[in-house]
């Protein structure tokens, strides 16, 4: 008489799935990796604080006016020679300890003619940029926490989402004082895979800002996590199953 039935041999599916886990390595899941770095530096340049732009224009509108109309420094109230020119027009020259009032229509001694020259000149140079260039030159800095972000991004060959003049948000200085470059890049495959991010801008408080960038960061992976499990979950589950 013969027997039929169904049976599961649970050594032999230990054995089975075992064989199957050692052909998953960290690196084969690369691309799920990278799509998860990629939104949550999408997320944290979304969350980057961001200087408000009124509040930039006037502040700049003003420093504008100071900087044209006090030579060599509003900032500086000690400088001998030094001029100041109000808001009527009128040229106030500060010279070997004298205040000359009107010093563009009067007679002066030559020291204080010469100095008059010089200063004035120096107040021709700075009126060549107008207003309005100045104020956007340095309205543009406010997206350079953002900024960092793309260029994380960049260093790990990922693409993210940031808005708009972020990209060429730059450094109102001269390049030495340029913030430092952020650096990023893939370490390790077999059992671990990580994005290893150093950014020393976004890692330290500014006189804008008190928080840090890389807690924007760590916010933001924080975030996105719980998708990341479950697609990974979702995956592992499909690769075993074949």
């Amino acid at each position: 008489m013969s027997k039929s039935g169904l049976t599961f041999d649970a050594a032999k599916f230990r054995k089975l799935m075992e064989q199957k886990k050692r052909r998953i390595s960290a690196s084969s899941f690369r691309p799920q990796f990278r799509e998860f770095v990629s939104r949550s530096l999408t997320r944290a340049a979304a969350n980057c604080p961001v200087r408000d732009l009124a509040l930039i224009q006037e502040a700049q509108a003003k420093q504008y006016e100071n900087r044209v109309n006090y030579i060599p420094s509003i900032h500086d109230d000690t400088a001998d020679p030094r001029l100041i020119v109000t808001g009527d027009g009128t040229a106030m020259l500060f010279c070997g300890g004298k205040w000359y009032h009107d010093a563009a229509n009067r007679k002066l001694p030559d020291s204080a003619w010469n100095a008059f020259q010089s200063l004035n000149q120096e107040r021709e140079r700075r009126l060549e940029t107008p207003k309005g260039a100045f104020i956007a030159n340095r309205a543009q800095a406010r997206f350079l926490y953002v900024h960092q972000f793309l260029l994380i991004a960049r260093s790990l060959g990922v693409r993210i989402a940031a808005i708009a003049g972020a990209a060429a948000s730059h450094s109102r200085r001269q390049p030495p004082k340029a913030p430092a470059r952020p650096n990023a890049r893939w370490q390790g495959g077999k059992e671990v895979l990580s994005a290893v991010i150093t950014a020393p801008f976004l890692s330290a408080p500014t006189a804008y800002w008190e928080g840090r960038g890389m807690e924007v960061l760590k916010a933001a992976s924080d975030a996105e996590r719980p998708r990341f499990v479950k697609e990974m979950q979702n995956e592992i589950i499909r690769r075993l199953s074949k």
